[in-house]
């Protein structure tokens, strides 16, 4: 995804009758997800295709990098069962 560079699309979102807009989860390098999920989100417009946000697990300020870290280390993701 060229919103954060290196990363690669994991996931997104259906569309709800109160948002319209995909979430789009894509895996940063560098990120402590090794399996199939990711922390880094790309919000996207639905009726313009245009990117609203975008938020990157590793470019963290260090709270939310911290919270961001405890499922997958507690599931085995970031290092390993």
């Amino acid at each position: 995804m060229e919103v954060i560079p290196g990363s690669r699309f994991v996931g997104t979102t259906f569309l709800s009758a109160r948002v319209a807009s995909y979430y789009a989860w894509a895996r940063a390098p560098g990120e402590l997800y090794r399996g199939e999920y990711s922390s880094s989100l790309v919000s996207v417009d639905a009726n313009t295709g245009s990117v609203r946000c975008a938020w990157s697990a590793t470019e963290a300020d260090p709270v939310r990098e911290v919270i961001a870290s405890f499922y997958p280390l507690h599931t085995g993701e970031s290092l390993g069962t």
